[in-house]
């Protein structure tokens, strides 16, 4: 009779150890306080501060645990965080608009980076000006917020959506595409930012006919937030250290982007690309709280998204209660 109790009890045990590790799996912010975090290798200025917290102890000396996840642009990522598989992500503040209109439950809580972003063409295309590109086929990553800021250019020029056939390339190939070959067959631009622009440029395989700068910002999941502010507020703390790093040791943590990522570029061309953000620049102040200047910068490209119709005009009050620093 005691043997078949002790039997029971193992049993019970079992089931137990079993109902707690699925509900752990399903659940993996109950599992432990680990933040997930989505980045984008084929982006500088993001790049290098990402690779700053992967390579050194400042999230650890600030109580974090971590776990990146690389994706070849914004669109990607945004379905990783609607799929509950994000806590926080790394992105250019277009993909966060469509993020938010898509799941509330994220807001944007701060400014990541500037960088730059061009339209190419090849050296010895006949397309001298924007004008020419009417009529033309455009590829860049759709979604993105490149992706708006062309449009928006083109129509500033006078040219409607309609009159240009744009498509599809993923960021991480755009570059690799370029070094494939010269000839670009049907494609006359492709829209990118760095480091495919730089990149691109320096290696004589490209120019530009037109450069601009972005914005890239921090979201994050409300949900996680509210149940861990503490480790979200600590995270953006480390991610300022980071940013002291990088201007006490920009050589460092541009040679570990580059091992992740395997681009070859010299420090003088990333600090060309560097030079977008003051943040990175040595002896600057680094803030990183959503001032109303950032605010107003990011309601104008929410109102340009709306008016290309990437955003839903009904959807626009609901994503600006979504930028708010996370003491908000």
């Amino acid at each position: 009779m005691r043997k078949e109790i002790v039997i029971a009890i193992i049993a019970i045990s079992i089931i137990a150890v079993s109902i707690l590790a699925v509900f752990l799996y399903l659940n993996p912010t109950e599992r432990d306080e680990t933040i997930r975090v989505g980045w984008q290798p084929p982006w500088v200025n993001q790049g290098q501060i990402a690779a700053i917290l992967q390579n050194t102890s400042i999230l650890q000396q600030n109580g974090i645990e971590a776990k990146f996840t690389g994706f070849s642009f914004g669109p990607p990522m945004t379905e990783a965080a609607l799929s509950g598989q994000l806590d926080v992500v790394f992105l250019g503040d277009q993909p966060a608009f469509n993020l938010i209109s898509k799941d509330n439950s994220w807001k944007i809580v701060s400014p990541l980076v500037y960088y730059k972003s061009a339209i190419l063409v090849p050296l010895d295309s006949e397309i001298k000006s924007l004008k020419d590109l009417k009529g033309k086929t455009i590829v860049t990553g759709i979604g993105s917020t490149t992706y708006r800021d062309t449009i928006q250019i083109l129509k500033e020029e006078g040219i409607d959506r309609q009159e240009v056939t744009i498509k599809n390339l993923d960021v991480g190939g755009q570059l690799a595409f370029m070094q494939s070959t010269s000839d670009w067959g049907e494609i006359d631009a492709i829209a990118a930012y760095d480091p495919t622009v730089t990149l691109a440029v320096s290696k004589g395989l490209a120019r530009p006919i037109k450069e601009y700068k972005s914005l890239g910002v921090i979201a994050v999941n409300k949900k996680f937030y509210e149940k861990y502010p503490g480790k979200i507020q600590k995270f953006i703390k480390s991610v300022k250290e980071a940013f002291e790093y990088y201007q006490k040791n920009s050589e460092q943590a541009n040679q570990w982007y580059s091992d992740i990522t395997q681009y070859s570029a010299s420090n003088q061309l990333y600090a060309e690309m560097a030079a977008l953000e003051p943040k990175m620049q040595k002896n600057t102040e680094i803030k990183l709280q959503l001032n109303q200047e950032t605010k107003n910068e990011l309601q104008k490209h929410l109102e340009t998204a709306v008016e290309l119709s990437l955003i839903k005009e009904l959807e626009i009050d609901k994503i600006t209660l979504q930028i708010t620093d996370i003491n908000n």
